[in-house]
């Protein structure tokens, strides 16, 4: 629901500078150092955009990495309709709060212990 975020957003994992690549995390790291450097492929550069697309289909057995979004492709409509009404009804029967912000007492709370690591937007209100 937050498709003003890349799927890279800054978190607070950042900080962990220490990790090698390979290690927990340090694929995101690799990730970021091979895109500033222009060495990503379009498969993988799509992956470093700044905002994420609304919706997202993949054909896991021609795609099983799921680099070809198939979201807007005609061919697929009738698929991604259904899956948009699994979604909706996963949503009302477990109800599934995802698409709630958290709230301020519980943003002060993880800023609370991870400060200056909380760099995600909706932290802004603290630094007023």
């Amino acid at each position: 629901f937050m498709t003003d975020r890349p799927f890279t957003q800054p978190n607070y994992k950042d900080h962990h500078k220490q990790l090698k690549y390979g290690e927990v995390f340090g694929h995101i790291l690799a990730l970021r150092d091979l895109h500033r450097a222009g060495k990503l492929n379009d498969r993988q550069r799509w992956f470093m955009e700044k905002h994420r697309p609304a919706e997202q289909l993949f054909d896991h057995a021609t795609d099983p990495d799921e680099t070809v979004n198939l979201a807007d492709n005609p061919k697929y409509a009738d698929v991604l309709q259904r899956h948009r009404a699994i979604l909706k009804t996963w949503i009302k029967t477990t109800g599934d709060k995802g698409q709630i912000p958290e709230s301020q007492a519980s943003l002060r709370f993880v800023h609370k212990r991870w400060g200056k690591h909380c760099v995600n937007p909706e932290y802004d209100f603290l630094k007023k």
